[in-house]
């Protein structure tokens, strides 16, 4: 499970002027899918706590919601070959949230 890097990244910009990427286009996701349940399980592991799932009727309803305009299995591997390297793990981009 990986997190979207910033795509304001100064590499993407020195990759995406060099030769070779006129008239492409490139998705910006991240290479693998995540769910919600993947990310209660990673706050549980850093936490070393049972984190669970338990949507509000109001927050599943604002989180549907905004799912159905955007697409969500969307996974590309673009980002990491155009950055030159791995993204950042979910569960290590997670750690600073968590204090670690």
């Amino acid at each position: 499970m990986r997190l979207r890097a910033p795509i304001w990244e100064p590499s993407i910009a020195a990759a995406l002027s060099g030769e070779g990427h006129l008239n492409k286009t490139y998705e910006l996701v991240a290479p693998d899918v995540w769910t919600f349940s993947d990310v209660a399980s990673t706050l549980s592991e850093l936490t070393g706590r049972a984190i669970s799932l338990c949507p509000t009727n109001e927050l599943q309803h604002w989180i549907f919601s905004f799912l159905r305009k955007i697409d969500t299995a969307s996974t590309s591997g673009d980002l990491e070959n155009l950055l030159g390297r791995p993204l950042t793990t979910m569960k290590e981009s997670m750690k600073a949230y968590v204090g670690q």
